[in-house]
């Protein structure tokens, strides 16, 4: 079957405006397939139906073996995922999704196209960072985590940015002014204390479980909400008498990856149960 015209369909849903009810997703990794099972049994229970759905990262739309290749993801955790059934219409999103990018996505594919474009039917790569309006919210964006400390590192990432966000990156997302709702891959710091972080999954890197980078973002953009993964265990908390942080889990972990908001009068976030 052949392809949709993608950019098409892409510049009309980017700009346009559709009832508030959405939701939210943590890291996929490649699973679309329960992605879509999980929202769509939330919409039969509550007797609801989304508008669109956000998606924070990790979403991994690998098309074929050439994008495979330049995930990077250990051997372990290499595999092709759900997505080339989305790209060759073999089945489809129900509603527009908008993903960033995470540190585990086929950078083949995305550093492409830095300012985001379609990669399947009703689904979308946002970009490397700035922001859209939808349903009369203004939502902020920025792909990837924080760049590695040691100078060799920072060399390497500096000429393939992939999974890391650049001072260009971060310029243009400062860039985007007052935000609603911000989407972030890796947790701003101060979202949870060390203490509390400590002996939980994935809480030893030099930089997790927050970035001070993305903690400074949000503090100049002031969104009602942030959401975040790439830890893949549910969190909440204040960063400030504004802002709620929502880290969102895995999406094999059911309800905690994900989260329903309303776009209420004026831009006020209401959060479903």
């Amino acid at each position: 079957m052949a392809r949709r015209d993608l950019a098409k369909k892409t510049h009309l849903e980017r700009n346009g405006s559709l009832p508030g009810l959405f939701a939210v997703v943590g890291d996929v990794h490649g699973q679309m397939h329960e992605m879509v099972r999980l929202l769509q049994e939330w919409e039969r229970t509550k007797q609801e139906r989304l508008s669109f759905v956000l998606q924070v990262g990790d979403f991994q739309p690998i098309r074929d073996a050439a994008d495979l290749a330049s995930t990077p993801v250990p051997a372990k955790y290499r595999r092709m995922g759900d997505f080339v059934d989305f790209y060759e219409d073999r089945a489809e999103f129900p509603w527009p999704v908008w993903f960033i990018g995470g540190n585990h996505e086929p950078f083949g594919l995305l550093n492409s196209m830095p300012k985001g474009g379609g990669v399947a039917y009703h689904c979308h790569y946002l970009g490397r960072a700035g922001a859209i309006n939808q349903a009369g919210l203004r939502i902020g964006y920025l792909s990837g985590i924080a760049p590695p400390e040691s100078p060799r590192r920072q060399r390497r990432a500096a000429k393939s940015p992939g999974p890391y966000y650049t001072d260009h990156d971060l310029s243009r997302a400062s860039a985007v002014g007052r935000v609603d709702l911000l989407l972030l891959h890796q947790w701003p710091e101060g979202a949870i204390d060390r203490p509390e972080a400590s002996g939980r999954r994935r809480a030893a890197g030099a930089n997790d479980p927050g970035s001070e980078t993305a903690r400074i973002l949000v503090e100049l953009l002031q969104p009602q909400v942030v959401f975040a993964g790439h830890m893949h265990w549910p969190h909440r908390s204040r960063l400030s008498k504004r802002t709620t942080f929502y880290g969102l889990s895995h999406i094999d972990q059911g309800r905690d990856a994900f989260a329903v908001f309303r776009a209420a009068e004026r831009g006020t976030l209401v959060e479903i149960d």
